[in-house]
């Protein structure tokens, strides 16, 4: 796709050019969204320009306000650095920014091992893009109080629905009921424009995602065995007005007996067309049941392992600590945050014996936040251990419950 839209350029100044096929016709045309979220990473800066790409961290677009200086309009992130590594130009940043982007642009930790930019998501903690976060950022800038509203609603969904402890799958299936994107038999019809069959169940009408989940009375007995009010639910709306009216008076743990029963109707309903099965209401309702005891017992095992592992962690700490063996070294690292003064950190290193190679600190008149401060510390302490031609340390750091060999 490169080789024949954008062989010159990159993915985000590509045209749609002539002759494009639909599948490039829809990238293009969906590209905006990146926009919302798509931001630089900066290490060397020799890959991104001050003005035209989104690289300043805590603003809204990402991008320079302030107007590009004349003769200056092709400048990079690398011009605003100190040659060999000494930090930002103070003066050059001081003429170029805003006093607003100016204090972001100097809070960026610049790279001494000269690692080229990279692109993020902003939208996601781990920078990888998610088209759950894209589309909540394209739905957060509505301007419509119906449209807000309504996304309201969606967020309540899916927030409530990826939050109950059921199976990933039943989860998938149930987003896919949601959307009402399953193969019934109208949506089928919908797409190919034939005509809709009769309920598997009952043959009494046609069937539809509203019809098969709540008003089948294959579905009635279900619910009924599971404890459940739903039949009455929504009366007049929708599917999606339906699920929202039972879990709004639904706990947390009916959410899920709710998500398994949809899920193992439809599991029925499958095997009657697929494979003749004989619709038994008993079976569902068995088989939901076995499903909860089933990730009951799976809780269990989780939380079990989870105190061993707390228990493990804890008895290492009680031991104090612990100087390297074998070949590799120790390396201790700290920060420390003083709101108005800056941040500190420190590194040192031992050797088997508890004798201390080296120690080294830096300090930044900087506003972190401690995790931040934390982790620059184990990066501080890292590249002085690289630079002194280390290989094996073990590192131990505030971050960390646990000793890692690196």
């Amino acid at each position: 796709m490169k080789a024949r839209y954008y062989p010159n350029s990159d993915f985000l100044a590509a045209n749609v050019g002539n002759g494009p096929s639909y599948t490039w016709r829809g990238i293009v045309e969906a590209r905006g969204v990146l926009d919302y979220g798509l931001r630089r990473r900066i290490g060397n800066g020799h890959d991104t320009l001050v003005w035209g790409q989104a690289w300043i961290p805590g603003t809204q677009t990402g991008k320079v306000i302030a107007p590009s200086v004349t003769g200056m309009e092709d400048l990079t992130v690398a011009d605003l650095l100190i040659p060999g590594g000494g930090g930002w130009d103070r003066n050059l940043v001081d003429s170029v920014f805003l006093p607003f982007e100016r204090e972001r642009v100097l809070n960026i930790r610049v790279s001494s091992f000269a690692s080229p930019d990279t692109w993020f998501w902003d939208k996601e903690k781990d920078g990888e893009y998610s088209v759950r976060s894209a589309y909540a950022a394209l739905a957060g800038h509505s301007t419509s109080s119906t449209e807000t509203s309504s996304w309201e609603r969606e967020r309540w969904l899916w927030n409530r629905l990826w939050k109950i402890p059921v199976w990933p799958r039943v989860k998938l299936f149930f987003w896919q009921l949601c959307s009402e994107a399953i193969a019934t038999s109208d949506n089928i019809a919908a797409r190919t424009k034939g005509e809709i069959s009769p309920c598997y169940f009952c043959s009494s009408v046609n069937e539809s995602c509203l019809h098969l989940f709540r008003n089948c009375s294959v579905a009635a007995w279900v619910w009924e065995g599971l404890g459940l009010n739903c039949a009455e639910e929504g009366e007049g709306g929708g599917l999606r007005e339906w699920i929202e009216a039972c879990w709004g008076n639904f706990s947390m743990d009916d959410c899920g007996k709710f998500m398994l029963g949809c899920w193992a109707i439809w599991e029925c309903r499958n095997k009657c067309v697929f494979e003749g099965t004989r619709v038994e209401p008993e079976r569902i309702i068995k088989r939901v049941r076995d499903v909860m005891v089933e990730m009951g017992e799976a809780e269990v095992d989780s939380r079990r392992r989870r105190a061993r592992e707390r228990r493990e962690v804890a008895n290492e700490e009680s031991e104090g600590w612990q100087p390297a063996r074998g070949e590799y070294v120790k390396l201790n690292v700290d920060a420390g945050v003083k709101e108005g003064e800056g941040v500190g950190t420190g590194a040192v290193c031992r050797d088997g014996q508890g004798n201390i190679l080296w120690g080294v600190s830096v300090a930044r008149e900087v506003t972190w936040d401690p995790g931040i401060a934390e982790a620059v510390a184990v990066l501080d302490g890292l590249q002085e251990a690289l630079a002194k031609g280390h290989q094996h340390v073990m590192l131990e750091s505030d971050l960390f419950t646990s000793y890692r060999n690196l």
